[in-house]
């Protein structure tokens, strides 16, 4: 993905939504300096493409200021809920990070992240309400390599919906991250109405201009922060549904000449650029630092800020809540790599434009594979792309096609290889494509750190790295889940127990039903009822009851058992919750 020059109209964007105030020489230096990076080549490139698209784009943008002025119905409005500051989800909002992960890719000699919650059923930050707002701020990167950086990575994006650009194709081991909760405690309320369509405030003015049906308009002065919400009411004083929003630095209507100015300016830069005006990229930069804050745009003085909004119902006053007083909490917690760079893997794929290329841990460049695509790195030298899986012949730095139905990279460093037809086994290799063990497998199986390897006929063997079976007796399935050092097992009687890490049986198949441990216990079922356990199978609580309905949470996390239906609960600990 290209992202080298869209600055300009992202300048304008940026300066023309925020402020009407000039913009100054820093913020210039600022979004000029992104250049810093791009040969000439790469920005006259990227010039021809985004006149063309910055030309659609000005007509778009032109067109979302221009919603349809209409009278509503009465029966047809729509209404909220008034201002309120609400925290009730503020003691979860900081313990929803104890298990953050996050997904490093590699394109164009940069690193792309995106992070994930791997705790909840959402893999995305809480909603917070009005009032609250939450920032990311990186500390530290761990690279696997032992570099420590914590220079310059403040303003990297923890962004759990898109991937980010975070530096160097290095990979990265884990991530510790600030989040900071700021909430409002206290604020102003400042009312404007079309009976009193002026207020003074905190050395500023907010003027109603226009009042029309299920639209208004206002100004602000520019020194004035940002209300923390803006809402309008109808002349029963009912708080009106927004359905729309426009904030500029200039008046409406005005918008057209801006775009024809900014579009002007740049298609004087795409000619000076085609005419190789420039001997390099510096002389490029110093030209736009000389030239762009010339732009009238820029040099607006009026001290005016411009606010149109547009309701599901008719406005006829506006209230503005400015933040008083605030209050601000934070906590540290680590991100970590949701497939870890291993010894084992030693290269990773990066993708170009026209080659794949293969990266060390440092970043350097190994070995250049022209011609793939989507080139993704399983484990060891096994690769697979759209098509094919790959075994990378170092010897003669090229991608061999292994004709197989499926390949998998185990964390103990060996690879599973399925044949060419499904209903055959796995063998082992080793992560330089040589046979290894004299068993092969129906399944592979990962619980934790521990590798599975399961026959035809269900006996079950934990796999070392060498490929040594240890047979488990008696054990017919094995639970996806490991912790305290506790996995679930059945046998053939559908009887489940407890293994530790070693393979070892540390409670007995015994119970018609139970659940993975958590904090040292957890929920079995033995003679009838459901008993809560710890590690050593001691029984701490005998519940009486026969079913269990579900686990919930506290606002702390942690697990609540709930039985008949809600009515009987214990929290983590095995103490009864009173109702």
């Amino acid at each position: 993905m290209k992202k080298l020059f869209f600055i300009l109209p992202v300048l304008l964007i940026v300066v023309g939504c925020s402020k009407s105030q000039p913009i100054d020489n820093e913020e210039l230096d600022h979004f000029i300096s992104k250049l810093d990076d791009k040969s000439l080549e790469e920005i006259k490139e990227e010039m021809n493409s985004n006149v063309k698209q910055f030309e659609s784009f000005s007509k778009f943008f032109e067109s979302t200021f221009s919603n349809d002025i209409e009278i509503i119905n009465k029966e047809d409005e729509k209404y909220e809920e008034e201002f309120k500051i609400d925290t009730s989800g503020f003691g979860k909002a900081l313990h929803q990070f104890n298990d953050v992960v996050f997904v490093q890719t590699y394109e164009d000699y940069e690193s792309q992240l995106e992070f994930s919650k791997n705790n909840s059923d959402s893999s995305k930050p809480m909603n917070l309400g009005e009032g609250v707002s939450q920032i990311f701020i990186p500390n530290k990167i761990y690279y696997h390599d032992g570099e420590v950086r914590t220079d310059s990575i403040s303003n990297y994006d923890v962004d759990f919906t898109f991937d980010e650009s975070w530096g160097k194709t290095k990979p990265i081991d884990s991530i510790d991250i600030t989040y900071k909760v700021t909430y409002v405690k206290d604020y102003d309320v400042v009312e404007i109405s079309v009976d009193n369509p002026t207020a003074s405030y905190n050395g500023g003015e907010i003027s109603l201009v226009k009042a029309e049906g299920n639209y208004i308009y206002f100004t602000m002065s520019d020194t004035l922060p940002a209300p923390v919400r803006i809402q309008g009411y109808n002349k029963e004083g009912k708080v009106l549904d927004r359905s729309g929003y426009s904030n500029n630095g200039v008046a409406p209507g005005e918008m057209e000449s801006v775009f024809t100015e900014m579009l002007s300016y740049l298609k004087k830069l795409q000619e000076k650029l085609n005419d190789d005006d420039f001997e390099n990229t510096a002389e490029f930069q110093e030209y736009l630092k000389d030239n762009l804050s010339n732009l009238e745009f820029f040099n607006d003085n009026d001290g005016i800020f411009h606010r149109q909004y547009y309701y599901h119902g008719n406005v006829k006053s506006l209230k503005l809540y400015f933040e008083k007083d605030s209050e601000n909490r934070e906590i540290i917690f680590t991100a970590r790599n949701y497939k870890p760079f291993k010894d084992s893997d030693d290269l990773i794929a990066m993708e170009t434009e026209d080659a794949t290329v293969l990266l060390n841990n440092k970043g350097e460049q190994v070995i250049t594979l022209n011609g793939f695509d989507g080139l993704e790195n399983i484990g060891g030298n096994f690769y697979e792309d759209y098509n094919h899986f790959y075994y990378l012949n170092r010897t003669e730095k090229q991608l061999d096609t292994l004709l197989v139905y499926d390949i998998k990279a185990l964390s103990n460093g060996l690879i599973g290889i399925l044949p060419e037809q499904e209903n055959e086994h796995y063998t082992l290799v080793t992560s330089n494509n040589i046979p290894i063990g004299s068993n092969s497998y129906w399944l592979l199986q990962e619980v934790g750190n521990i590798v599975f390897g399961i026959t035809i006929d269900d006996k079950h063997f934990i796999l070392d790295e060498n490929a040594n079976a240890m047979l488990l007796p008696g054990v017919t399935k094995v639970y996806d889940k490991q912790s305290d050092d506790r996995i679930m097992v059945s046998n053939t009687d559908r009887k489940i127990g407890f293994m530790n890490s070693k393979g070892k049986l540390v409670i007995p198949f015994k119970y018609d039903d139970a659940k993975d441990f958590e904090d040292g216990l957890t929920a079995v079922k033995f003679n009838g009822t459901y008993k809560l356990i710890d590690v050593n199978a001691k029984v701490l609580v005998d519940t009486e009851e026969d079913y269990i309905n579900f686990f919930g949470e506290d606002d702390n996390k942690k697990r609540i058992y709930k039985f008949d239906y809600g009515k009987k609960s214990y929290n983590y600990k095995g103490e009864l919750i009173e109702k």
